[in-house]
């Protein structure tokens, strides 16, 4: 549930069998009332395709290796039909169809919901370039996902900090229209996305062609984690750094003494020395 109405929480906090967990991490929750002493957002060793439900009272964390399909909780509700419904009568007119295609028309409107970017294959360089430039709010955010026809990148803010791309524009939770475009006829964004007969967790993206491209939501990671290549490192052993510290400490430094000058600085000093002073041009004479 992303959101809980404060009269529920009673009901469900103290309700024998029931176990409540907040968000801790990406694949991880903690029960409501209890806090993890590691910063679990350090440890990325968490799949986010499944989920670890860590619990209160001493008890064993439940881990779930893969989350399964989830649905809209109202599609479980029963509906029964009376049985002494009379039937309906078929009309003597012909019935006609009455289904229009999907079209894309542009709109003067102001760009809202700009949440998503579609970057080409031959612009992913762009993409790495301008990691470089994202704070760490926006690379923890963002979530990105790649295919065999470039990397989306979803932000769930806006996605104007990563301007690169085919901005796209949030109409559902999991449908994009490309910014700057209304569809028509201008139907319910739920209604929408049933007409597309996506299956469970599809991410839907309408393009400029009118095609559909469905990316799973678990394909979504991290930008932070996908963008930052692995790095080499080697170990130096610690008698390396010993020895060279020992050499740099035995080294004698020279001493620098100051002594005073005197009344007479040039007193040892004779005119026919390279160190004597040059004479002024004109003569002694000329007054300079």
């Amino acid at each position: 549930m992303p959101e809980l109405p404060e009269r529920m929480i009673p009901l469900l906090t103290r309700t024998p069998g029931l176990s409540m967990f907040v968000p801790a991490a990406p694949g991880t929750a903690v029960e409501v009332g209890f806090r993890h002493p590691v910063n679990l957002r350090a440890c990325p060793v968490f799949a986010e395709t499944g989920l670890v439900l860590f619990r209160g009272h001493g008890l064993d964390p439940l881990e779930i290796p893969k989350l399964p399909a989830l649905g809209d909780v109202r599609a479980f509700a029963r509906m029964e039909m009376r049985k002494d419904v009379a039937a309906a009568h078929a009309s003597a007119q012909p019935t006609t169809s009455v289904s229009v295609a999907l079209r894309l028309v542009p709109t003067l409107d102001p760009w809202r919901h700009v949440t998503a970017t579609w970057v080409e294959a031959e612009d992913l360089p762009v993409l790495r370039r301008i990691a470089y430039a994202l704070g760490p709010e926006s690379l923890r955010a963002a979530r990105v996902a790649f295919t065999e026809r470039g990397a989306i990148v979803r932000h769930p803010t806006g996605i104007e900090g990563i301007p690169v791309g085919q901005f796209f524009r949030e109409v559902h939770k999991q449908l994009y229209v490309p910014a700057g475009y209304d569809v028509v006829p201008a139907v319910a964004p739920d209604v929408l996305y049933r007409s597309l007969g996506a299956p469970p967790g599809q991410v839907l993206f309408i393009g400029r062609d009118g095609t559909v491209l469905g990316v799973p939501e678990e394909g979504f990671v991290s930008l932070e984690a996908a963008v930052l290549e692995a790095q080499a490192w080697l170990p130096l052993a610690a008698d390396r750094f010993a020895d060279a510290l020992s050499s740099a400490l035995a080294t004698e430094l020279p001493e620098v003494t100051l002594g005073g000058v005197g009344l007479r600085p040039l007193r040892d000093v004779n005119a026919g020395d390279d160190g004597a002073l040059p004479a002024l041009p004109g003569g002694a004479g000329s007054g300079g």
